[in-house]
């Protein structure tokens, strides 16, 4: 007599309560298993906003929080790519080619052992945030996941932006200096100093920067969650708080800021205006802004950058300093176009006494070569590109979460040609730009369902439709 268990019989009532209990079972690990895998770029992302005050010194190489938590992850991305967890894409390649090209920029300037050191560490912050987010955010539910989970730092940092404008007086960063020391200032790589009183006033407020390393990069950083908060369909609590936090960005009283949040707005109310109006698409957004651009290319005295730096600032003397950043740091970037000149400061008058550059995409040129800032650049874009061929393709929910999310890239890359994106920032908009490299692929190979259907998230954080097997996948998830 055989000892195997007879098979269990479906069509019998007891059978089918088994089948559904293993079903349910499934899903329950399933999404469990879909939680745990965002939780990588969620410590990213929360390391992001801890003081610059938090450092480990090590032989001068300087270790912040989100490059601890950075070169942390750095065994579970190669575990990954060695078992074959990450496929790989032509984008992929774009960003190795850039870091790569760091490195030889800095072996060139500054030696092999130095130039290792130094482009080796900034080729894995820029590519480490890529590729985890590559790896961990694969579809729209994830990056759901991900805000859902983070809103509560968001709402946090940009509460304490609030209320340091309000009372005229930093909160964050005095503490932060109190227990682990004051930031240094650096002048050609090397630091010289520390970081004096940052405290500077418009509009009868103080510019708040929170936790952030200047009120600029945390302005720009919260401005480019409004998209994803107010457009995606997430509901209650989340919602509010990543829209707030958006809001608060106007207390880092930046231009840079206060024009991505109105960029931020313009996109996201065309898109709706878009949606409820035929003949209206974004490829006609597209070609107007081309036009417009040749139009002051030719026509404006310096071109389309120097109308950007020059005039979309709320203060006149820094827009003029930035268009002389922008003309002698191309003096520089011709000067040394394929490998740059390090960290050095380019060449310029002596009176404009700092060397910083407020312009991402000029910095890259100047420090690493021209093909560098190209390959960033195009990166970013093909992101955009990829996002909005995928949400084509796509309907309701889906369809929002993915415009929203090449919005923000969009906010960010459009910025950094008046903001360098130091401090975190950078890790943030490659993280933005690897999920949306992965989404939209992932979109056009067809291996990836709407939001809402198996769905771990609560109902109440999003208004997808919820279909009869995202209902008991959600309810035993609470269970």
């Amino acid at each position: 007599m055989s000892s195997q268990a007879p098979p269990i019989d479906t069509a019998m009532p007891g059978g089918k309560q088994i089948t559904r209990n293993a079903q349910r079972r499934g899903r329950v690990v399933a999404a469990a298993r879909a939680e745990n895998a965002i939780w990588p770029v969620v410590l990213l992302l929360y390391a992001i906003l801890l003081p610059r005050e938090l450092r480990i010194d090590l032989g001068g190489l300087v270790f912040f929080a989100d490059r601890m938590v950075a070169f942390a992850m750095l065994p579970f991305l190669l575990r990954s790519v060695f078992t074959g967890a990450l496929r790989f894409r032509l984008p992929d390649a774009i960003i190795l080619l850039a870091g790569s090209w760091m490195v030889l920029a800095m072996m060139r300037n500054y030696g092999f052992a130095s130039g290792i050191e130094r482009g080796g560490a900034l080729a894995l912050d820029m590519a480490i945030g890529y590729f985890l987010a590559r790896l961990c955010i694969k579809s729209t539910r994830d990056l759901q996941r991900v805000l859902v989970v983070y809103a509560p730092g968001l709402a946090l940092a940009g509460g304490a932006m609030l209320a340091e404008s309000l009372l005229s007086r930093e909160i964050v960063q005095p503490i932060a200096e109190a227990i682990f020391g004051r930031l240094p200032t650096y002048l050609s790589g090397e630091a010289v100093g520390f970081v004096e009183d940052r405290q500077q006033f418009r509009l009868g407020f103080m510019r708040a920067a929170g936790p952030f390393p200047h009120p600029i990069l945390g302005g720009l950083f919260l401005a480019s969650m409004f998209s994803l908060y107010f457009w995606s369909t997430l509901r209650g609590w989340p919602k509010f708080a990543g829209i707030f936090a958006a809001a608060c960005s106007f207390f880092s009283l930046s231009s840079a800021a206060i024009l991505g949040l109105l960029m931020a707005f313009a996109f996201v109310g065309y898109d709706w205006i878009q949606q409820r109006v035929q003949n209206l698409s974004w490829g006609l957004v597209g070609i107007a802004g081309l036009v417009a651009a040749i139009v002051l290319q030719i026509l404006s005295q310096g071109g389309i950058v120097y109308v950007i730096v020059r005039y979309l600032t709320l203060n006149p003397a820094t827009g003029y300093f930035r268009q002389l950043i922008w003309e002698y740091g191309l003096v520089s970037v011709r000067a040394n176009p394929l490998f740059g000149i390090g960290f050095q400061g380019y060449e310029r008058p002596i009176w404009m006494l700092t060397e910083s550059v407020d312009a991402h995409w000029l910095l890259l040129a100047i420090r690493y070569g021209v093909p560098v800032a190209v390959l960033v650049l195009l990166l970013g874009a093909w992101a955009i590109y990829a996002l909005s061929r995928a949400s084509v393709i796509t309907t309701g929910s889906e369809r929002q979460a993915i415009r929203s999310l090449a919005m923000a890239i969009g906010v960010i890359l459009l910025m950094a040609f008046t903001v360098a994106l130091n401090g975190g920032i950078n890790a943030w908009f490659m993280i933005m730009t690897g999920a949306g490299i992965t989404i939209a692929a992932r979109l056009q190979d067809g291996s990836t369902s709407p939001v809402g259907e198996g769905s771990p998230l609560p109902p109440r954080y999003h208004n997808a439709k919820r279909r009869r097997v995202g209902r008991v996948g959600r309810a035993a998830l609470r269970r």
